[in-house]
């Protein structure tokens, strides 16, 4: 069997009872690993020490919880643990790839500007309200009351025919009806 092997198990039995020096020997030792490992990771909005210290983090807890009487040994646990760190760390960052800030600064020309998520300026979505204002005139009170509930109170059509005493075809079709009239107005 591999002498390292051996050496890292008895160092992390060292590092269980209490020796910070044992610890740091085996981060030491690791080191090259993780920075390896490091290298071939991007995450947004990290750097390469970030990535560094999640895997130093992951091995010390692979100290902390690894099983001394087991039949394995330490060397390839702390591998493993140290790259699921890392894939889960990848993971986490992945589900917010999309997420901007709501006052993300772009500097272009000098000029600071917000940019919003929907990455639309509020000129336009006042524009869109009012245009969608001027078309809901041509609209009667009961498609307008319909329109409203869908749209702005977020009701679906079963919902308001069942609080309204009407068929599902009849609000349907009425919905149907008022959109091809919002249309038609210039």
């Amino acid at each position: 069997m591999n002498e390292s092997i051996i050496e890292f198990d008895k160092l992390c039995r060292k590092a269980k009872s209490g020796d910070k020096d044992a610890s740091w020997l085996i981060i030491a030792k690791l080191k090259p690993f993780m920075i390896k490992c490091s290298h071939s990771i991007y995450l947004k909005n990290y750097d390469l020490e970030d990535i560094i210290s999640v895997a130093t983090v992951s091995l010390l807890k692979s100290i902390k919880c690894f099983k001394l009487d087991s039949s394995k040994h330490f060397f390839p646990y702390a591998i493993m643990t140290i790259k699921n760190a890392l894939y889960m760390e990848i993971r986490k960052v992945a589900k917010h790839w999309n997420e901007n800030s709501l006052e993300s600064y772009i500097e272009e020309k000098g000029e600071s500007f917000i940019m919003y998520n929907d990455e639309k300026s509020i000129e336009e979505n006042y524009i869109k309200k009012e245009l969608i204002k001027s078309r809901l005139i041509v609209l009667d009170g009961e498609e307008r009351r319909l329109i409203a509930s869908l749209f702005r109170e977020g009701i679906t059509i079963a919902e308001y025919a069942r609080i309204n005493n009407l068929e599902y075809k009849k609000c349907s079709n009425m919905k149907l009806k008022a959109i091809r009239k919002m249309k038609r107005v210039r």
